[in-house]
């Protein structure tokens, strides 16, 4: 989110220098820190000043208003204002910054349950760490994936992205599932399959991960949890299968996989 902070007031100080057509007047009251945009300006424009000497910097002349440009002619329209001198007084107040959240964080964030995200870190990074696993093509993915993560500030900081990066590469060292993350398959990402039941009603049915390759279909469902439920999830993932069955798909075959223990179940 910092990050975010930074380019917004970099985009602001674009548009503040870009959009000017005659003369452009800046004034700025530098941080202690040299963490604000006018600290980053004299850095650029005035390096030699030092920290707390007041910079003045001064490219070209000003541009005379249109009034004076006209030697003092008189204008026929009666409307017309007349230009007059107006004293300003300018004054500098400080503009604390609020934390702003990335729509994708947002988006993120309530895809969790928050009452026990909030109580339990443990759930927090496993619903993290199944959205990599399901949003990955291959495995070099996994770094930029994160580093995007971290960027919209669904990951938050430094010490959890490696701490996810670890995880991940011990995962994906599981033989049985190499093969999923080699370039071959084609993917199908957020691949929602609609339903209607007997009362008409249309269901949303959506597994992690669907790879296709020649007739072959392998759907995985991933789970950063306990294997306590495992009877659940089985029934979960065979109803991926008879959806895609009657979808036309003949060879269809689905796993759980538990990533904290790194076990592979295969559904029969």
């Amino acid at each position: 989110e910092t990050l975010l902070e930074y380019v917004d007031a970099l985009n602001e100080l674009y548009v503040a220098f870009t959009r000017p057509k005659c003369n452009l007047i800046v004034w700025g009251n530098r941080e202690a820190k040299g963490k604000n945009v006018a600290s980053l300006l004299v850095r650029h424009l005035a390096p030699e000043k030092e920290k707390d000497e007041d910079v003045v910097f001064e490219i070209g002349s000003l541009v005379p208003s249109q009034a004076d440009k006209k030697g003092g002619e008189e204008d026929e329209n009666p409307l017309s204002p007349q230009p007059s001198e107006v004293r300003l007084k300018m004054e500098i107040f400080r503009n604390p910054i609020d934390f702003r959240q990335s729509n994708k964080s947002v988006e993120f964030v309530n895809d969790i349950d928050e009452d026990t995200a909030k109580q339990d870190e443990y759930i927090r990074e496993g619903s993290l760490l199944h959205y990599v696993m399901e949003n990955i093509e291959t495995a070099d993915d996994i770094s930029a994936l994160l580093a995007q993560m971290q960027t919209e500030g669904i990951i938050a900081s430094d010490k959890e992205r490696a701490r996810m990066e670890s995880v991940i590469g011990k995962v994906m060292q599981n033989p049985d599932v190499q093969g999923w993350f080699d370039g071959s398959w084609t993917l199908y990402k957020e691949c929602t399959i609609l339903t209607k039941d007997a009362d008409g009603l249309t269901h949303q049915n959506r597994p992690d991960r669907v790879m296709m390759k020649d007739d072959e279909v392998v759907v995985v469902d991933f789970k950063f949890a306990s294997q306590k439920h495992q009877n659940e999830h089985e029934e979960q993932v065979r109803l991926y299968r008879s959806l895609l069955e009657r979808m036309g798909k003949k060879n269809v075959k689905c796993y759980l996989w538990y990533g904290y223990t790194n076990k592979v179940v295969k559904v029969d």
